[in-house]
């Protein structure tokens, strides 16, 4: 129920719902095209092929795959914005799609995520539609592949900006996570214009051009797209999978190692969001921490698990570690852009550290991120020789050790976390 939400938000959604409405009643109310029950037949067509979209669009782990759009365009560009609108409104009402195993549709969906999920495309779709129309560029009856390009960049571009600014309002609003990184939104967008643009231009191509039973053609690229994805998401989920399989076998084996390089990951991921860095370096911390310390597989158990504190020789052993996860991720497709975290988390800002003796300005500072969270970690975790030390010992001794062995950047970035509280002490 939206009783849950904070008034903030109840307001946002309620105002949402209003304004999608209005656009929606505007726009089928509007005599910009005459001939709609002429084409009803092919519309219903197109709709169908838009509800399929709608069934099999689905999420990467950076880009979200909405093939609705690919429909939306073909709709809009043939039979104006009430042909755009009633694809929406039908798409909305009796999309099925999976997740989880469980069909997802209507009637198990609350009322308002479906009514703000049909906002999101309705009143995109308006302002796009009056934008066109405001800076002059018209549709024609004719397959004008120039003029039609240029329409289709137009309106993917506004419909991606305010789809997207209407998605990141509700979910400031919900607390979410939403750091927005301009970069990643910027290839986000140009990766959907690249893909959708053609497919809608040969979606149109194919409806202009062919008898109704033939417009069912649209969906091969579709089905094309689709399965493309589908095989860079499994990708992905075997990827996941391979890095659980590290952290399972390495925690198997050490026993101080269980949840240390999660906690690691955790405390580095809010460290690279505090110096502002854009997800895909984030994503970088997040696994070269999880897999810092996989070298330790080569490491014999009884040092490993040695209660007491280490002598030189063990220690000695235990420094090989480094050098042991840089050959590991080296050797395993996809992890490359990890191996100077696996091979220099146990580097120094002056240089004196190992294995390499490199300093800051050989090195980039996801490592002294990764870094200063290992350190951390190593000293607020109970050890078999000694208990966790106090949060204020360790912040003397980060302070210490700034421009020593810890990057002062990440030092200063660190203090900020303790000082908003948004860390586990």
């Amino acid at each position: 129920m939206m009783t849950n939400f904070t008034l903030k938000t109840r307001i946002y959604l309620i105002s949402t719902f209003i304004v999608g409405f209005f656009c929606l009643i505007n726009s089928i109310l509007s005599n910009e095209n005459n001939d709609l029950r002429k084409n009803i037949l092919s519309i219903l067509v197109l709709c169908f092929v838009f509800i399929l979209s709608e069934c099999i669009s689905t999420k990467g782990k950076k880009v979200d795959y909405n093939i609705y759009v690919i429909v939306i365009f073909p709709l809009y560009y043939l039979y104006n914005i009430q042909g755009a609108m009633l694809g929406i409104l039908i798409g909305s009402l009796f999309k099925i799609y999976k997740i989880n195993n469980e069909y997802v549709h209507i009637f198990n969906t609350p009322y308002y995520k479906t009514l703000f999920n049909a906002c999101n495309k309705i009143i995109p779709v308006y302002v796009a539609h009056h934008f066109l129309n405001y800076i002059g560029f018209y549709r024609y009856d004719s397959f004008l592949l120039i003029n039609m390009t240029i329409i289709a960049i137009i309106f993917y571009t506004v419909l991606f900006i305010i789809n997207y600014l209407l998605l990141i309002i509700l979910l400031k609003l919900l607390n979410k996570e939403t750091e927005i990184y301009i970069f990643d939104v910027v290839i986000k967008y140009i990766f959907n214009l690249i893909i959708f643009t053609p497919i809608s231009i040969y979606t149109i191509y194919i409806s202009m051009n062919f008898e109704v039973a033939l417009m069912f053609a649209a969906l091969i690229p579709i089905v094309i797209v689709r399965y493309t994805y589908k095989l860079y998401t499994e990708s992905q989920m075997y990827y996941i999978q391979t890095i659980e399989l590290f952290m399972n076998t390495l925690e198997a084996r050490d026993k101080y190692t269980e949840g240390h390089s999660r906690r690691v990951a955790e405390l580095a991921i809010q460290l690279g969001k505090e110096l502002k860095l854009r997800n895909s370096k984030l994503e970088k911390l997040r696994v070269g921490a999880l897999l810092h310390d996989i070298g330790k597989i080569g490491i014999s158990d009884v040092i490993l698990n040695k209660p007491g504190k280490l002598t030189d020789e063990e220690f000695d052993a235990i420094k090989m570690h480094p050098e042991i996860s840089f050959k590991l991720v080296k050797k395993i497709r996809k992890m490359e852009y990890i191996t100077d975290i696996a091979r220099h988390h146990h580097e120094r800002f002056d240089g004196k550290g190992y294995p390499d003796g490199k300093d800051a300005e050989e090195l980039e500072i996801e490592v002294f991120i990764v870094q200063l969270a290992d350190a951390v970690d190593a000293m607020i975790s109970d050890r078999p020789y000694r208990k966790g030390l106090p949060i204020d010992v360790v912040l003397d001794e980060i302070r210490k050790h700034s421009g020593s062995q810890f990057h002062p950047d990440v030092v200063e970035a660190y203090l900020n976390l303790v000082n908003k509280q948004s860390i586990t002490q």
